[in-house]
């Protein structure tokens, strides 16, 4: 009984507290920054950057790995473990 009621008390606490973020999103909602305030200028400037950056880096990553499985391939094929079927396209195995 001694170890249940501090449990029991901190359970009590969380709910209570998501409950009361749950009124406060539901009654409220959540805020709208109108489009021409600095905040969401600069939020859109960083967003679109992200984008390219990420975007810049997929490219990067995918054409490192068609590299590398290509190097794989090419060596299995070299050690006789594969082979392509007649009109097989190497890209296709990757």
């Amino acid at each position: 009984m001694d170890v249940i009621l501090p449990v029991l008390f901190v359970w009590l606490l969380n709910a209570v507290i998501a409950v009361g973020v749950f009124v406060s999103l539901f009654t409220f909602g959540e805020p709208v920054t109108k489009p021409a305030t600095s905040a969401s200028v600069t939020y859109w400037r960083h967003r679109n950057q992200a984008d390219v950056y990420l975007r810049r880096v997929c490219a990067q990553s995918l054409l490192t790995y068609s590299f590398s499985a290509s190097t794989i391939i090419r060596g299995l094929m070299m050690e006789g473990r594969m082979s392509l079927r007649p009109g097989q396209w190497l890209g296709s195995v990757i």
